[in-house]
């Protein structure tokens, strides 16, 4: 993982999506330049696919970034077919979540930079595992959904 340009900071998003509960545990993470974290947060929801979950935490990672004020945003995530679908590309089947996409387009919109980073799920492993562990702890609140934060603001 490498920290993103000057002037830049790298919103990393991950999800986990239990079928036959369609709930999902989504995370974020943001750090500067310098690596260091500046702000996170995990939350329990209601999706359709693992895909609805993982558009979900790019939502909630665009909007965290926008709260505090970030301009330049590299967005990371380990989903493919999320990073073709933001960009432009139709054909993949995105189609079933297109309201989120186009949410995120809105939002990515509101920034004087967004680039769009794809990191392999092997590398992402341990954020998943921690949203796997959230999204346990928040099922016993069935019905309550909210956010968590992660890490102590900047």
């Amino acid at each position: 993982e490498y920290p993103p340009s000057d002037g830049f900071v790298k919103v990393i998003t991950d999800a986990a999506w239990i079928k036959e509960r369609n709930r999902s545990g989504v995370g974020v993470v943001i750090r500067d330049s310098a690596g260091i974290v500046c702000g996170g947060l995990a939350d329990n929801l209601y999706c359709c696919s693992a895909l609805h979950a993982e558009a979900e935490a790019a939502v909630r990672g665009l909007s965290l970034a926008k709260r505090k004020d970030f301009s330049k945003v590299m967005l990371e995530t380990d989903s493919t077919i999320l990073k073709r679908s933001v960009e432009g590309m139709t054909n993949n089947g995105a189609w079933s979540i297109l309201p989120t996409i186009l949410e995120i387009r809105r939002l990515a919109n509101s920034f004087q930079s967004v680039e769009w980073s794809w990191i392999p799920r092997s590398i992402n492993k341990r954020l998943t595992q921690r949203l796997v562990l959230a999204s346990e702890r928040w099922r016993k609140f069935a019905g309550l959904e909210g956010h968590h934060r992660l890490f102590r603001e900047c």
